[in-house]
């Protein structure tokens, strides 16, 4: 009896628990802290994680990544979200750490191949045609 008691709760403990983050989930996790405390730098998130510049830059090389990737990929995401919730481009250039908004919009050609506005445009539509297939199908 004692070790079914025991067995049911190591199943309890194992089905509530969750997955410890690997390596590159918790550099995610440091560069994101970093980028909303305003201190968006190689060595600033290096030391969040406890390890030194080039260690850190190691690491991202063996899973096959690097910081300017991670970094053009947590900007990118982080503008597209702002951007979708109404705020102007120099509102997200200033909390995305660029220079003005003329930077951001550049970074947003190479990232989406368009600028913010042209991706507001192209969601509009989008929006709109799906609203309007929705009608006619109702």
């Amino acid at each position: 009896m004692l070790g079914e008691l025991l067995r049911s709760h190591a199943d309890l403990v194992l089905a509530s628990s969750r997955a410890l983050p690997g390596p590159l989930e918790a550099f995610r996790a440091a560069l994101a802290a970093a980028l909303a405390d305003g201190d968006l730098t190689l060595d600033a998130v290096a030391r969040r994680l406890l390890v030194s510049r080039r260690s850190l830059q190691r690491r991202l090389a063996d899973h096959g990544t690097t910081w300017r990737y991670e970094v053009d990929l947590l900007r990118s995401e982080r503008a597209e979200t702002l951007l979708a919730e109404g705020r102007s481009t120099a509102a997200v250039a200033a909390r995305l750490g660029f220079t003005d908004d003329r930077a951001l919009r550049k970074a947003f050609r190479r990232w989406r191949g368009t600028s913010p506005t042209g991706l507001a445009h192209s969601d509009r539509a989008v929006a709109s045609r799906d609203l309007g297939a929705g009608a006619i199908g109702s």
